[in-house]
This record gives structure tokens, C-alpha cells and sequence, in this order.
């Protein structure tokens, strides 16, 4: 990147999105309080965002033009939207998010769905403190026309989210937990595709890759099949490194029916006990 000129800033860029087409780079310093928008490849920065936050730790752009959107997620926990399209002079904060939930809400990653007008983040949410502090997280889908919550999902209990991808191609959410486990659900319902404990230690990364068909293959010389360069199909994968750095790709197939049971048996379980009290107390 091009230095900025400025002697003040000697922070290091670490966090990097491009817009969908990559015509946009946007980067971030997890020290520092800006972010600068540029035009790619040519990297001219014309825009340059000067929070209040001591470090970015997840940026997400929208497509390029007049009316994209920059959203920011410190590592304060927060979370905002910015505009900084290339007919703005300055850029202007559009909404700073706010989680309706019981305990402390702390933003985790965020991406834009632009075909379904929307935004997802992944939330830790936490409770007491010290050994007593519970944290479990959720998916929050958004409106990017109101900015409200249009669905919540929770997605992990007893652990907190450290890894999330969104993959438009797919329409799905793949995400990483800090006990080792890994999953993906529904972009539009938020609802859960499956959940696995793959890894034994934290996931510091998830991407969603879409699925290769035998249509898809392309025109290969004979030079490139002698080489080794097979195409194969696939159905999508969880791509997913932890911090054993290890790195697994598991197939993306719905859960079946005995896996859903399962999920469910602690809710099946309590319904029971309950409707068995209720007995006792009505022979009583």
C-alpha cells in the first residue's frame, strides 16, 4: 500500500476486504482508528474513515459505486456502517448497530448480502464474569434499507464465535467456534445446515467454497492432464484452520433426521419431565 504522508500514522494495516467484483480494497490497522477505502488495482485511496475505535478487527465492503457501504467491526466489539461511495466527499456513518440481548453484546464479523438487501453479523453474547461468565453466540440478519433485525438465530452455547464466512454463491454461512467447532446455516433463515466438532482447539478461520459440478470442468489441454491438473467435482465445502493449524474441508450435506433428533434431545428431554410434573401435581 501507499504510505499516507502522515508522520502520526505509523500503524500497521492488517485487516483487508475487497468489494464483490473487486473493484474496492478496504484496510484497517487492529491498533489503530482508520480505515481507508481505495480503487483497485490502482490503490488510490479516496476514501478514509476516522473512528473512535483503538483497533478493527472486520471490515465488509458492498458493491462499488455512488452508494457503497463500509461496514467496521472494532475490536471493542462494535459494529458501523459507513457510506463511502465514490460521490461522497466525506464519509458519513450511516448506523451504529445495536443487539437487543440479555448480557454484553460483542460483534464478531459482519458481510453484506446485496441480492436480499442485507446484512449478517455473528455476535458473542456474555454473561457474569470471571468463572462464572457464560458466553454463547448468535447470527443477527439486518435490513440494510431499515436496519432493523429481520431474523436471529442462536448458534453456539457454552462457547463463542471466532470465525464467520458468508458465501452468496451457496446463500449459506459458514462459521467457527472456540471450542474446535465448526458449522453453516441458512443465509436467509438463519437456520442451522449442520454443526460439527471438528477441530480440538479454536478456529481462526472459516471459508464457504461453492460446489464444482461436472458441467463446470473446463477445456483442459493434454499438457495440463499429464500434469496432474485434474478437475474434480464436489458437493461445498467448510474449509475451515484452527489454532492447531490444521486445516479441514467437510462437506456440506443437511443434517438427517437422526442428527436433528438428536439436536432436539435436551428439548425433548425437559418438554417430558415437565409434562410428568404437571401429572403429578394434577393426580395430587
Amino acid at each position: 500500500l501507499p504510505e499516507s504522508g502522515s508522520e502520526d500514522d505509523c500503524g500497521t494495516e492488517q485487516v483487508v476486504c475487497f468489494s464483490p467484483g473487486g473493484k474496492v480494497m478496504a484496510s484497517g490497522d487492529q491498533e489503530g482508528n482508520r480505515v481507508r477505502v481505495y480503487d483497485f488495482p490502482s490503490l488510490k485511496c479516496f476514501a478514509q474513515v476516522d473512528t473512535e475505535l483503538k483497533g478493527v478487527r472486520h471490515l465488509a465492503l458492498s458493491t462499488a459505486g455512488a452508494s457503497q457501504m463500509l461496514a467496521i467491526n472494532g475490536t471493542n466489539g462494535s459494529c458501523s456502517v459507513w457510506q463511502v461511495g465514490f460521490a461522497e466527499k466525506t464519509p458519513t456513518r450511516i448506523t451504529q448497530l445495536t443487539v437487543p440481548a440479555e448480557g454484553k453484546a460483542d460483534f464478531r464479523g459482519c458481510d453484506f448480502i446485496e441480492s436480499a438487501a442485507a446484512l449478517i453479523t455473528g455476535v458473542n453474547v456474555s454473561e457474569g464474569r470471571g468463572r462464572k461468565m457464560k458466553v454463547k453466540a448468535q447470527l443477527v440478519r439486518w435490513s440494510t434499507e431499515t436496519w432493523t433485525v429481520t431474523a436471529k438465530a442462536w448458534i453456539l452455547h457454552g462457547c463463542g464465535l471466532t470465525a464467520m464466512n458468508v458465501c452468496t454463491t451457496t446463500n449459506m454461512i459458514g462459521i467457527g467456534g472456540s471450542d474446535g467447532t465448526v458449522g453453516v446455516f441458512d443465509a436467509d433463515t438463519l437456520s442451522r445446515v449442520f454443526t460439527l466438532a471438528a477441530h480440538g482447539m479454536a478456529i481462526t478461520g472459516v471459508v464457504l467454497v461453492p460446489p464444482r459440478a461436472d458441467g463446470d470442468a473446463p477445456k483442459q489441454p493434454d499438457s495440463a492432464k499429464q500434469g496432474g491438473d485434474e478437475w474434480r467435482p464436489h458437493p461445498p465445502l467448510l474449509v475451515s484452520v484452527s489454532l492447531s493449524n490444521i486445516v479441514l474441508a467437510t462437506p456440506v450435506v443437511a443434517m438427517t433426521l437422526g442428527e436433528k433428533a438428536k439436536e432436539q434431545l435436551p428439548f425433548i428431554v425437559g418438554l417430558i419431565v415437565l409434562l410428568l410434573a404437571i401429572l403429578v401435581v394434577a393426580l395430587r
